[in-house]
């Protein structure tokens, strides 16, 4: 039998934590619903991401960022995506680590088809408002809401335990011809049992993005040790001349887009990650899918050369991913939107968000309730 104090206590606690956190955790979830769906509204809503141009025969970076210079020519861009067939290339511009602004371009003759605003951009800014609520600290906040939304899924789940078989009976359904108090009451506890187990996989893959020490403690436990991958991207590239004369930057970053272009059977899409500085390396992340990123490759290249830097850094080659902390830094992304498993999975994803985003409601709804008939009883 459970103490009756202990239970009184940690009811006690998921109440107050439920009051502090539930509207922060209402808007987490419903935006993270809807961002499910994110790739589907931007194919219908910006048809600038298509074109009829054969991406076989894209243009190298050096041109594409040419005319990128002479569209912006007081900015530096950040990222140049290689999507797929019949997809325009794009260049994202970065801001204090924010993407703020993209340009689209006809991957064959360069002709910018679209220069978009991502400040006002409705997929972006629901990005950064699931991330923030745009709030000053915003992850910060956003993080700490999570954390405490975890101690509330273990806590309900203890809580809504059944201590006998009679309580089994009605634990596991909801009676949808109760009174209702009674129904709000399984709306909450029972839609909160069976959402829960999908929520802690959001809960801890949304807290391995907001705080760097709980990522660490996750691959700590999932194996880190074992792995040959390294946790920080390369530093100083001109340091890790591996041979060859220096050719300057647009050579460089061509030969590593040609190296990708040689790989399009097993990358069929890329993006090149342009360094910020006059050290640091090129990144290319190669993908083999078109709806998850895990199975993507992370190589990085001299800046001066294009010569390939060796070993494994972030993510290394997914050849190389050898234990599970590997994999659960790599699957956290796509767990975390359920792309992991498809179209199927997001749709998973959306529904248990909509149901997660109901629990502070429905919580809300019971505290009122009984806050009234406790005062009813003092003040008849």
């Amino acid at each position: 039998m459970v103490n009756a104090t202990v239970w009184k206590i940690v009811k006690t606690i998921h109440l107050c934590l439920g009051l502090i956190t539930g509207t922060i955790v209402f808007l987490i979830a419903l935006s993270g619903a809807l961002y499910c769906f994110a790739p589907e509204f931007e194919t219908l809503t910006q048809p600038y991401r298509k074109t009829t141009a054969d991406s076989g025969l894209a243009l190298p970076p050096s041109v594409i960022l040419k005319y990128c210079v002479e569209r912006i020519p007081d900015r530096k861009p950040g990222r140049i995506y290689y999507h797929e067939t019949g997809k325009a290339i794009e260049v994202v511009y970065y801001h204090e680590k924010r993407a703020d602004r993209a340009l689209f371009l006809n991957p064959v003759d360069g002709s910018i088809l679209k220069d978009k605003n991502l400040g006002i951009d409705p997929v972006q800014q629901l990005f950064y408002f699931h991330r923030t609520l745009f709030l000053p600290n915003g992850e910060l906040i956003t993080g700490s809401a999570t954390l405490l939304f975890l101690f509330l899924i273990i806590s309900g789940i203890w809580l809504w335990w059944p201590r006998n078989n009679a309580a089994k009976k009605q634990r596991f359904r909801i009676k949808w011809t109760a009174s209702p108090r009674r129904l709000c009451y399984d709306l909450h506890s029972t839609v909160g049992f069976y959402s829960s187990w999908i929520g802690i996989l959001f809960v801890i893959t949304g807290l391995n993005f907001s705080f760097p020490w709980f990522a660490r403690l996750v691959y700590s436990v999932t194996g880190a040790a074992g792995s040959v991958i390294a946790e920080k991207a390369p530093t100083g590239s001109n340091d890790h001349l591996l041979s060859g004369k220096t050719s300057g930057f647009h050579a460089a970053i061509d030969k590593v887009w040609q190296n990708a272009q040689q790989n399009r059977s097993a990358y069929k899409r890329f993006i090149l990650v342009v360094p910020p500085d006059s050290n640091g390396p090129i990144l290319l992340r190669g993908n083999p899918d078109l709806h998850q990123i895990y199975r993507s490759d992370f190589r990085y290249f001299n800046q001066a050369t294009g010569e390939e830097i060796e070993g494994d850094y972030i993510w290394g080659n997914y050849k190389n991913a050898a234990v599970p902390a590997d994999y659960v830094r790599r699957m956290n992304y796509d767990i975390h939107t359920g792309a992991i498993l498809g179209l199927p999975g997001r749709i998973i994803a959306f529904f248990s968000s909509l149901l997660i985003s109901s629990l502070p409601i429905t919580g809300f709804l019971l505290w009122k309730r009984r806050k009234k008939q406790v005062i009813q009883t003092f003040h008849p």
